[in-house]
């Protein structure tokens, strides 16, 4: 091929137009090119799998699809589910924010408390007095209740905290004391003649064979509950807690009050 080429360069050397002939040269390695490295083609890579592909579609596995349509009753279920989930968390919602009010409210209500220690004892005695006249007047014993209740609160708290304590007289310190008795009282007392006038008192008395204690127990009932209400609302408020034990005791000692009274009361004439 080579010799070809070199007499074919030597018979064309005489034309006068070589940039024509350089051109016809041009053309022709073109041409010899695309034969030799293109040829049919149909190129190959070594380490790249030639199988050819057919460009055909499996329409048997486009027609199968994995998932499958729910039926009504499973729909039904879904549905339930979820609107028994958004009725739960809405609840849960509005307890949390009617609870995060009412404690936001206490806590304020209380630090304003413990601001005017001085005008809360002397709104706690008015309301007290004013409590047990309307009571009696209106005839009311709850109402009677709470208000003995505040001031034999106030009263019994404050003479502890002063005797008992290095709380001077009618100090920060024992004017706090006064708060909570009287409001463990305002709470308690009521709590506790209602408990004595339940019809539970009054079933459960009606098992009893003892005559005076069958009589008193609904009193005595009533007296425990008191006592162990006023116990707990007085460790909440002084300790932000409950104290079972002491609620406990309080229970024991609050019967145990009112059920020796109450027999006493019954025998006296045997005690004449």
């Amino acid at each position: 091929m080579l010799p070809f080429f070199v007499g074919l360069w030597g018979d064309m050397a005489s034309m006068t137009n070589r940039k024509t002939f350089l051109k016809a040269i041009l053309i022709m390695m073109v041409a010899l090119i695309g034969f030799g490295f293109i040829g049919s083609g149909v190129t190959y890579a070594e380490f790249i799998d030639n199988t050819p592909i057919n460009g055909k579609f499996n329409e048997n596995i486009a027609n199968t699809s994995t998932a499958t349509e729910k039926g009504w009753l499973e729909s039904a279920g879904d549905w339930i589910s979820d609107t028994f989930n958004d009725v739960t968390d809405w609840c849960s919602e509005t307890w949390d924010s009617i609870w995060t009010s009412i404690k936001d409210f206490s806590i304020g209500v209380w630090d304003y408390i413990m601001e005017n220690k001085v005008l809360s004892v002397i709104v706690l005695t008015i309301l007290g007095i004013l409590a047990v006249i309307a009571g009696i007047l209106i005839g009311i014993p709850l109402l009677v209740a709470g208000g003995v209740g505040s001031l034999a609160g106030m009263g019994i708290m404050g003479l502890v905290s002063w005797l008992s304590s290095d709380n001077g007289f009618m100090s920060d310190g024992m004017l706090k004391d006064m708060i909570i008795g009287g409001l463990g009282g305002i709470l308690s007392a009521p709590l506790g003649e209602w408990i004595a006038g339940s019809k539970l008192a009054t079933w459960i008395a009606s098992k009893i064979n003892i005559s005076w204690l069958q009589s008193a127990f609904p009193r005595i009932f009533g007296g425990s509950v008191a006592g162990g209400a006023d116990q707990g609302i007085m460790d909440f408020l002084s300790s932000g807690k409950f104290n079972w034990k002491n609620l406990l005791v309080a229970m024991a000692l609050g019967g145990s009050v009112v059920g020796g009274g109450s027999y006493v009361a019954t025998h006296l004439d045997d005690v004449g």
